[in-house]
């Protein structure tokens, strides 16, 4: 930590430089002062939610870190804690299964965390967007214009306050108070995922199988991957890859950003729906102390 470069104006530890590493591949709360001992994430890992659980993927293998129906997953490196989507309602629990508690009965589609302000979101069956504190607590629905069934997917924008979400047959944005609901995207014909490239600030989306990009307006849209069979449930991207999951064949997908490779990672899963990216978390936003 003796080379952190750091003018003493910095608001985090995320504006200040260092050769060799960047503050993402750090276990840090981001308010520590320079000099700070941080503990090392490791390798990148995905978590990916299936019909039987919860699968950790890395270097080509899958470790089932959990039972039942999940439909979303999202995960606090802070306390290591994985948030899902069950047919019980909202739960999480350590990656080692211990802690493990309920944080909502709703029954949702799609989960999110937002470290900037230590809050959970979630879209439910029945249209509505809700929010809670981590733990559950003060728990509220925003009054937006959705139909029943057609939420399926949000993303988080805690740099600029925004909320992405599949407003079937478009994409709508709003404020993260739930003010401001805008349409960005329309007439698609079945979306299904989306998430945001934090590195060059892009939308990625499916619809009926094949995968998008556009800018954070909805413009500029251009195709990633045609439709190929496959049925794209969940998205991540990181600075290199591309990953998605193929809900029918059961397959876990990369693709390299430069090359345009498409490699399969693991296949067998059950259904897999939704994947969370550990290297795929917004920069310079201050992680929340619970």
């Amino acid at each position: 930590m003796d080379d952190l470069r750091c003018n003493g104006d910095e608001n985090s530890l995320f504006n200040c430089s260092y050769p060799g590493w960047t503050i993402n591949d750090l276990n840090c709360s981001h308010d520590q002062a320079a000099g700070v001992e941080c503990t090392e994430i490791g390798e990148p890992f995905l978590l990916v939610a299936t019909a039987v659980g919860i699968f950790q993927v890395k270097d080509g293998s899958k470790v089932q870190m959990s039972s039942g129906w999940d439909d979303s997953v999202d995960y606090d490196p802070k306390t290591d804690f994985m948030y899902r989507a069950t047919r019980e309602g909202i739960e999480r629990a350590r990656r080692d299964g211990g802690g493990q508690e309920t944080i909502d009965s709703a029954r949702v589609w799609c989960l999110r965390l937002d470290h900037a302000g230590g809050n959970v979101y979630w879209s439910k069956l029945d249209g509505r967007i809700s929010v809670a504190r981590k733990d559950g607590s003060f728990v509220r629905s925003f009054a937006l214009l959705t139909s029943q069934g057609s939420a399926r997917h949000l993303v988080l924008d805690p740099r600029n306050g925004l909320m992405y979400w599949v407003n079937s047959p478009g994409i709508d944005r709003a404020a993260m108070d739930g003010s401001n609901q805008t349409t960005i995207i329309r007439n698609l014909t079945d979306p299904r995922a989306i998430t945001i490239d934090y590195t060059e600030n892009r939308l990625y989306y499916s619809d009926i199988g094949a995968i998008y990009s556009s800018d954070m307006l909805g413009n500029n849209i251009q195709l990633v991957k045609p439709k190929d069979g496959g049925d794209v449930r969940g998205i991540a991207v990181g600075a290199d890859y591309i990953y998605w999951t193929h809900f029918w064949t059961g397959e876990v997908i990369r693709l390299s950003k430069s090359s345009m490779n498409q490699t399969v990672l693991v296949d067998g899963l059950k259904f897999p729906h939704d994947i969370f990216l550990s290297t795929a978390s917004p920069p310079n936003v201050t992680n929340d102390n619970e």
